[in-house]
């Protein structure tokens, strides 16, 4: 009778030393997590450096625990934290804390590397690296001015590319015309999505809407454009800029959905202006007829 007793009891022991083990963590989460949000750093640095034990391999929890320690003031304790997240993930938000930590340790050298190592894996925070105070002690030096060009360039890519401000010219907002000065409609050119691609909004004279996304594609090496009107027109381009001006070739959809070749030509002229010239091709692309013929001049103030 007593061994079928213990018999009964094993399975139970097993099952709440099972729901013990797999419960813990959690609760222990939830306890760090909860001191982490209020800003109760000791108790938070104290919640992370158990969960660590019990799972070694979260680099989220070495990563708060770096953030803890940090927070409290205690850099050189943060170092060994974060380079714990480091090892395990390689992310730049864990490369930027240990710079801030070595900073903080007035450790420079250290700091400048961690940051070029942030950088080189896609940190992008300008805002952040302007206003830490952990990194108040690299300010005002050439080196960390520097530091700062690549962060904006990391958070702005499309802006310092060559390539991608090839387009540039047509940015503003225009008076469309024919050749012989009858107004055709305005256009409003923008840059937008991290100077990533160049937006049209087009107002026909006499009624009609239109809008175009044009971006530069770094795989194809090329400018692409899509087009869709208010009756639902598509039409697709794609070229480069050469011989002073961006020349794109594709398709406009017909009326019965048929696909044309067509090209696209706009050229800034020397007086400001900009010249956009659309073609079609009823042969295959043998022979071109003009479509339209425009003239964009800057609105007056």
């Amino acid at each position: 009778m007593r061994r079928r007793n213990v018999l009964r009891t094993v399975p139970l022991l097993l099952m709440l030393v099972s729901f013990t083990a797999a419960t813990a963590p959690s609760s222990d989460w939830s306890a760090a997590g909860a001191a982490y949000q209020k800003g109760d750093w000791k108790a938070a640095a104290a919640g992370y450096d158990a969960i660590t034990k019990l799972e070694p391999g979260s680099g989220r929890a070495w990563f708060r625990l770096g953030i803890s320690y940090a927070k409290l003031g205690r850099p050189k304790d943060a170092i060994p934290a974060y380079m714990k997240a480091e090892a395990i993930g390689q992310n730049p938000v864990v490369r930027y804390g240990l710079a801030c930590a070595y900073a903080q340790s007035g450790d420079k050298d250290q700091a400048y590397a961690w940051l070029e190592k942030a950088i080189a894996t896609g940190f992008r925070s300008v805002d952040q690296i302007q206003k830490d105070e952990d990194l108040v002690s690299l300010r005002g030096s050439d080196r960390f001015a520097e530091i700062v060009k690549k962060v904006e360039w990391n958070q702005r890519p499309c802006a310092h590319v060559t390539e991608n401000r090839q387009f540039d010219f047509w940015l503003g907002e225009w008076d469309v015309s024919s050749p012989e000065g009858t107004v055709v409609g305005k256009n409003s050119i923008t840059v937008e999505n991290g100077d990533c691609w160049i937006h049209e909004h087009w107002a026909g004279g006499l009624g009609g809407n239109g809008e175009s996304y044009n971006y530069y594609n770094a795989t194809t090496k090329k400018w692409h454009q899509t087009w869709v009107d208010d009756q639902g027109a598509i039409a697709e381009f794609d070229g480069d800029f050469r011989d002073g001006a961006m020349r794109l070739e594709g398709y406009r959809e017909g009326a019965t959905h048929e696909r044309i070749p067509a090209r696209l030509t706009l050229t800034p002229l020397p007086n400001g202006t900009v010249r956009q010239l659309g073609e079609n091709s009823t042969d295959g692309g043998k022979t071109w007829t003009v479509l339209y013929d425009f003239i964009y001049a800057k609105k007056k103030a």
